[in-house]
């Protein structure tokens, strides 16, 4: 339910700009890369068993329309994330690697310091 309340939040903040700005409304070519750096800030928890869980038992007079879209653009931002590469994003390769290996130690300094601040 959190993820499709961020989805139709941002979906419509989208529509807000463009009605604003005088554009079209918005599409997935505008929602989706939005989507995606917000997955990637939100970084959620066990993002995968979540979509497995759903995929399984999701309830299909609940889960039609406009939240399957949304889960479906979840599903899309996940396996972009999980398959980046610098060609991808139209980076430099050793740009993208520095930043890469600066995001990881960076987690795991923070994975550690959540392990030790629990013994």
């Amino acid at each position: 339910e959190c993820v499709y309340q961020s989805a139709r939040m941002i979906f419509r903040m989208l529509n807000e700009s463009a009605i604003l700005t005088g554009g079209s409304a918005a599409s997935a070519d505008e929602f989706l890369p939005i989507f995606i750096i917000c997955v990637l800030k939100a970084q959620p928890r066990n993002v995968y068993s979540m979509l497995e869980y759903i995929s399984h038992f999701r309830n299909p007079k609940r889960f039609g329309g406009e939240r399957q879209y949304f889960l479906v653009q979840l599903q899309t931002a996940v396996t972009f994330i999980d398959n980046l590469t610098a060609s991808s994003l139209s980076m430099d390769a050793d740009e993208f690697n520095r930043k890469l290996k600066t995001k990881e130690a960076a987690w795991e300094s923070k994975q550690n310091s959540a392990a030790d601040s629990l013994s």
